[in-house]
C-alpha cells in the first residue's frame, strides 16, 4: 500500500505481465509505425522548400527590433522606481527580449 492509501500493485502487475495488448497500446504503436513508413517525406520537403529559404532582411529586422525592445525595456526598468509594477514588467520584458536575442537563430 502506497502513501495516501492508494494501491498501485494491480496496475504494476498489469504492465509487468506484458498485457499491454489488452489496452490496445501495441496495436496503436504498430499502426503509427506503418503510417510513418507510408508518409511521403520527399514530397513533404518539396511542398515546404520555399518556407526554409533564409531571408537576411527578415532576420536583421526582427533581430534589430528585438534588441531595441530589450534595451528600451532595460532602460525603462532603471528609470522606474524599484519593485513597482512597471519596473517588474519592464524587467520581465527586457529579460525575455534579451533571451530571444541571444538565441536568435531561426532565420539562419
Amino acid at each position: 500500500m502506497a502513501a495516501g492509501g492508494v494501491d498501485f500493485a494491480p496496475v504494476l502487475a498489469h504492465f509487468r505481465g506484458g498485457q499491454t495488448a489488452e489496452c490496445g497500446m501495441e496495436a496503436a504503436v504498430a499502426g503509427g509505425e506503418e503510417r510513418a513508413q507510408e508518409f511521403p517525406l520527399a514530397e513533404a520537403r518539396q511542398i515546404v522548400r520555399d518556407l526554409m529559404t533564409p531571408e537576411p532582411r527578415i532576420y536583421w529586422l526582427d533581430f534589430g527590433g528585438t534588441i531595441t525592445l530589450a534595451w528600451a525595456a532595460f532602460a525603462l526598468a532603471l528609470w522606474l522606481p524599484a519593485f513597482s509594477a512597471g519596473h517588474l514588467l519592464a524587467v520581465a520584458v527586457a529579460g525575455f527580449a534579451f533571451y530571444r536575442a541571444a538565441i536568435f537563430i531561426h532565420e539562419l
